[in-house]
């Protein structure tokens, strides 16, 4: 699929005292993947950001699910319409590493 799949990950400054280890992990699937897995890859990739920082855990809080659309395609063959979505799944969470 040419549309975007992967992970955005952003340090959180809004005010926090200790702000180093709270991060906002987003996940983005692809056309095709079910909405579990794009959770359970935003979940994978907020374990990855905390280990990458030298944090051994983590707790995820505000967890939530959208969906992106980005078009749809139709095709005719004689008088049937083939039609193609191109959703994806989105899930944002706050993570804080420990």
């Amino acid at each position: 699929s040419w549309f975007f799949r992967g992970t955005i990950e952003c340090r959180m400054h809004h005010g926090t005292v200790n702000a180093k280890d709270k991060y906002k992990v987003s996940y983005m699937g692809g056309v095709h993947d079910s909405h579990h897995v794009v959770m359970k890859n935003a979940y994978r990739r907020a374990k990855e950001v905390c280990f990458e920082k030298g944090f051994e855990n983590y707790e995820a809080t505000n967890g939530s699910m959208s969906t992106k659309d980005s078009g749809s395609t139709s095709q005719y063959f004689g008088n049937v319409q083939f039609s193609d979505s191109k959703s994806q799944g989105l899930y944002m969470l706050d993570v804080q590493c420990r």
